[in-house]
């Protein structure tokens, strides 16, 4: 080390101690970067040969750092105090302490171990993962999002910190950093490369199912080269001309699987949404057409069909209490789809029967399309032929009718839902997407979901159809908008004529 350098880093460490301050707090009051002191005196302090006066220093810089806590007052919001904590035999640095005081409220306490530390930095820093303070939070769900914003400020942890926490520049050389800071990019680039493989895969799938002269064989071959599970998916001909009964149309609209409703709100008692009570309002439905008969039965699913992704909606607008995780999210959502179906195909007569689920909404996104995927794939069990779009907007069509089904906010685009009823803004903006789309059907119908109640509408060129919940009113929509019953929509077919009907549940 040059004598500038070390006569620089004498005076600085001597100030801390004159000041009573830890390193970190010195030079933030000077203006220096902590990271790259730490740095400079770990790799002196891990050097084997050193001079007389680099020996002194570190004498020095052991002298600042024998104590066995040190505060630190941080100028946050509140006032907050820091107290690294170390080891009484080796003086290692093994955990730090925080207490952040607010007005009229108890102080947050708690304590990070040095490993959770650096588990903030790495995740955090733009020189690591890159994570939001979100996604960060998750890795302590005992703090909520704003106090762990409280904590991260009384850190002065930001976006530009180095991906290593202090102690790290103790505890390591500089080589050994840098070896571990290759591999922290290696991970980010191979998790990128991996979310490309997915997007990829999803545009074949989507080109694929275009493709009506697709080798089948080798469609199959690459999903379940992806997928590990036995999967198809044939693109239906939805076109249905002159026959003897009918067609049936299920309008299935956010079912919101895995949502939370507490026992009792400020205005109504509502239901345990769970498992038992999704299965039944499933089996209501299938018995209010049990002993019918019709030529085809399409079971057309809106969105929105799982509550959202890590307790929040894939849009990441807000938090969700809901009182399932991700994995028992999926395995509900599977098996109260494939109660419905076997009792359906078992109760109903039909000649076919059809699956469609649009491929985007804002609380499940693309979470909710790889279970419609996975739950395709399932339904070959029972002969369901499945199309599982890959666009916030799609259309079928039977005999001289034409439906464009969506949820009616999508999980990226889509800043404002579309609208209950049929307005001049919206009617004009389906005119301009039926032209672009070139669809030239006699009748057309626009049907959505998204806000949980039913109404009909008509324009000039098209009905406009909002259909309801299969989940009904949460605690946050009784409170906000009045309470809602769950119920769903369906539709029947037959020649040029349809029927619109209504099941509703009692809550």
């Amino acid at each position: 080390m040059k004598p500038k350098t070390i006569s620089f880093y004498t005076n600085l460490v001597n100030k801390a101690i004159k000041n009573g301050n830890s390193l970190k707090k010195q030079c933030e009051y000077e203006g220096l970067n902590v990271n790259t002191a730490y740095k400079t005196l770990s790799s002196l302090k891990n050097k084997d040969s050193k001079t007389k006066e680099e020996e002194d220093l570190i004498n020095l810089y052991e002298t600042l750092t024998s104590k066995e806590t040190k505060s630190t007052n941080i100028e946050t919001d509140d006032r907050a105090t820091i107290t690294e904590i170390r080891d009484d035999s080796t003086n290692e640095l093994v955990a730090y302490k925080f207490e952040i005081y607010r007005r009229d409220k108890e102080p947050i306490i708690g304590t990070f171990t040095a490993d959770e530390m650096q588990s903030i930095y790495a995740m955090y820093s733009y020189y690591g993962e890159g994570l939001t303070q979100r996604q960060v939070s998750r890795l302590f769900p005992e703090y909520s999002l704003v106090d762990f914003r409280r904590i991260l400020r009384a850190f002065n942890i930001t976006k530009s910190c180095s991906c290593f926490a202090p102690h790290m520049y103790e505890k390591y050389t500089e080589e050994q950093l840098e070896e571990m800071h290759l591999r922290i990019k290696e991970n980010n680039f191979l998790k990128k490369a991996e979310k490309n493989e997915i997007k990829d895969l999803k545009a074949i799938i989507a080109n694929l199912a275009k493709n009506k002269s697709v080798d089948y064989d080798k469609f199959r071959e690459i999903v379940e080269s992806s997928t590990k599970t036995e999967y198809k998916e044939l693109p239906v001909e939805l076109n249905n001309q002159d026959n003897n009964y009918p067609d049936l149309i299920i309008w299935l609209s956010d079912l919101h699987i895995g949502a939370y409703n507490a026992k009792y709100s400020s205005f109504i008692q509502l239901p345990s949404y769970d498992v038992k009570e999704i299965k039944s309002r499933l089996s209501r439905i299938v018995s209010s057409f049990a002993g019918q008969s019709y030529h085809s039965i399409y079971v057309v699913n809106l969105g929105d069909a799982i509550d959202g992704y890590n307790k929040e909606t894939t849009r990441g607008e807000h938090e969700l209490p809901e009182i399932l995780d991700n994995k028992e999210i999926s395995e509900a959502f599977i098996e109260c789809m494939m109660e419905f179906f076997a009792t359906l195909t078992s109760k109903v007569h039909y000649d076919k029967i059809n699956y469609l689920s649009i491929g985007e909404a804002n609380h499940d996104g693309d979470f909710g399309w790889l279970n419609q995927k996975l739950l395709a794939s399932y339904l070959t069990k029972y002969d369901v032929n499945s199309y599982i779009s890959n666009k916030p907007i799609d259309n079928f069509v039977i005999g001289k009718h034409c439906w464009l089904f969506m949820h009616g906010k999508d999980n990226l685009n889509q800043s404002r839902q579309f609208p209950l009823t049929l307005n001049p803004n919206t009617e004009l903006w389906f005119n301009n997407y039926i032209a672009e789309k070139g669809i030239k059907s006699e009748r057309i119908y626009v049907v959505k979901g998204d806000l949980h109640n039913y109404a009909y509408t008509t324009g000039k060129q098209f009905d406009y159809i909002s259909v309801g919940s299969m989940y009904g009113s949460s605690n946050y929509i009784v409170a906000n908008f009045g309470h809602t019953k769950w119920s769903i929509n369906y539709t029947v077919v037959k020649q040029e004529d349809i029927l619109m009907g209504t099941i509703k549940g009692n809550v």
